[in-house]
């Protein structure tokens, strides 16, 4: 009971205070935000599939000087899959009039373009008959497919079982069925899309008569990839500098199934994250489990003097669908339904010990456009709930969370949309939109963040956070050589720190007096990016901001960390390994 009453005793006394004190103190929420970003999967270098040979079908040249002869009518036969009507359309032009056998000729090569344009596979003939009555009898033959022929080499071992690639190919294209090479690319495509192998195909003459087979070649991937990245994109409270170390391991069960592993080290954080993902049949569908653990110790700053700490806990269970999956355009469904537990410490004890539970939904799409020297589009969409659990937390933190309005259950809707256009080999602008909206106050660990290397790169790490937030960024790229890259840039960023922006009890505003709650920040800049030897990278960044910062600290400081505002730099190096 003593102890109880201790707590209660702390808690009220001095977590004001330190809130208070310290507006810009780091949590275990924040922190966890701002390493998410950074973690991402080592691609192996991977070039798209593609046939072995071209097979676009190219209508004959029509040769002059041939006999011609009256045509009454065209008769087609063994077409089911394109209507006669169609078909017959080819063939109009040369009813009722004198026409050539080239002339035949070359609406009979048509046939096989039009089945082409519908992804499907067949051809027209032209039989020995009597043409003297003005009929002409048309053979239209439609493809059959007769099954993915594995053309593999047997001195070697590959990652991923030739078997389940064949699968792949016939779950998506049946043996049997009429040829569709939109379903025959998707089946491939997916198939490439396993962990430790390239696939491509060509169609190819079946054993049997009018069928169609594809042979289906594969490449191994490095069964090992790895990658060291140095930057200074941490932030000022729990070190600038940090190192991340991730790994990955393709397909160890050969199933084209994959195992990842991060580390990343701050002076005051360490984080670690594991993550599996494996093929569940041979639709394309994939499902994970991602766990991790981070600590923290604010090292710098105005809050050192707290003992400021914590850690971080999570869980998820993901799984994403290909509903279309092409070369030009892709459409990919996700789900996830995660767990966090969220500790914050400072020289008093436990200022805080939560949970958030959470479920997403959404959506990705991918397309690429012919459009000057060609684009790409990309958008993303989510919904997201939660529900925030603060019962084994102080009652001074339950009832502050209470009172911001933050506790209980709460909704997100999120969202990316990017697109790059080229204008010539060497120059391209990329737009990008990002933004969330969220239906009430949200927990640090869920708001959105400006500032740092990757957002509004004219501010600090997480500058500022907010319930709602929008993020505008265009990019010009210009490749100098080969190996160097200029990019200058445009930031503008903008968040509502609250959705409503009042105490309960106290019905004062929950921003530091003087500060607008809803907040804009803007920058510009340059960057240089050099490729170099042994798989490589450098990146440096110049930014500086447009106007001044609206979120400034208690003491006045026109950054939040308590730095005075100056031109931000950032930097990264990082190298890949791949066995």
């Amino acid at each position: 009971m003593k102890s109880l009453l201790h707590s209660i005793i702390v808690g009220i006394l001095f977590s004001p205070i330190i809130s208070l004190a310290t507006p810009s103190a780091p949590d275990a929420g924040q922190i966890l935000q701002q390493i998410k970003p950074q973690i991402q999967r080592i691609e192996p270098k991977k070039l798209i599939p593609i046939p072995d040979e071209d097979n676009d079908i190219k209508p004959k040249d029509v040769s002059e000087g041939e006999v011609d002869f009256f045509v009454k009518e065209i008769v087609l036969t063994g077409n089911k899959l394109i209507s006669t009507e169609e078909i017959y359309l080819l063939f109009a032009s040369l009813v009722n009039r004198n026409t050539t056998i080239d002339e035949l000729k070359l609406s009979i090569d048509e046939v096989a373009l039009l089945y082409q344009a519908k992804g499907l596979v067949g051809r027209a003939s032209l039989p020995k008959q009597d043409i003297t009555d003005g009929f002409i009898s048309i053979i239209i033959r439609e493809g059959i497919f007769g099954g993915a022929k594995l053309l593999t080499e047997p001195d070697i071992n590959y990652l991923v079982d030739p078997a389940i690639i064949k699968k792949y190919i016939e779950y998506n294209l049946p043996v049997g069925s009429p040829v569709n090479t939109y379903k025959l690319e998707r089946g491939v495509l997916i198939a490439s899309d396993l962990s430790g192998v390239m696939v491509n195909q060509s169609l190819q003459a079946g054993e049997n008569s009018g069928e169609t087979d594809a042979g289906v070649r594969m490449i191994n991937e490095p069964q090992i990839i790895s990658a060291i990245m140095h930057d200074n994109q941490g932030s000022k409270s729990t070190g600038y500098l940090q190192t991340l170390i991730s790994a990955s391991l393709l397909s160890p069960l050969r199933i084209g199934d994959r195992f990842d592993a991060a580390i990343l080290r701050t002076k005051g954080v360490t984080y670690g994250s594991l993550d599996y993902t494996i093929p569940i049949g041979y639709s394309g569908l994939n499902c994970g489990i991602n766990v991790s653990s981070m600590s923290y110790d604010v090292v710098n700053g105005e809050a050192e003097s707290l003992d400021l700490s914590g850690v971080s806990r999570t869980i998820a269970f993901d799984a994403s669908y290909p509903l279309i999956r092409s070369r030009v355009n892709n459409l990919n469904l996700t789900t996830s339904l995660g767990a966090k537990q969220l500790v914050n410490r400072s020289s008093f004890g436990n200022e805080s010990d939560y949970k958030i539970k959470t479920f997403d939904i959404g959506a990705n799409y991918q397309d690429l456009t012919n459009w000057l020297m060609g684009g790409e589009f990309y958008g993303s969409i989510n919904f997201g709930l939660g529900h925030n659990d603060y019962g084994d937390s102080p009652i001074s933190f339950r009832d502050s969370k209470k009172n911001e309005d933050t506790n209980g259950s709460h909704t997100i809707i999120s969202g990316t949309l990017n697109y790059t256009q080229f204008f010539t080999d060497i120059s391209s602008i990329t737009l990008k939109f990002s933004g969330q909206h969220g239906n009430k106050n949200l927990d640090s660990s869920e708001k959105f963040y400006l500032g740092g290397a990757r957002t509004v790169r004219a501010y600090p790490t997480s500058e500022i956070g907010g319930t709602h937030g929008l993020l505008f960024n265009i990019d010009h790229s210009y490749i100098l050589t080969d190996t160097i890259t200029l990019n200058s840039f445009y930031d503008h960023g903008y968040v509502k720190q609250y959705k409503k922006d009042v105490n309960r009890s106290t019905n004062q505003a929950l921003t530091i007096e003087g500060n607008s709650n809803d907040v804009t920040l803007r920058g510009y800049g340059f960057s240089l990016k050099y490729l170099g030897p042994y798989d490589t990278s450098f990146e440096f960044i110049w930014s500086d901001r447009i106007g001044s910062n609206p979120n400034r600290s208690n003491t006045n400081i026109d950054n939040s960390n308590g730095e005075t505002a100056r031109p931000m730099t950032w930097f990264s190096g990082s190298i890949n390994f791949y066995f």
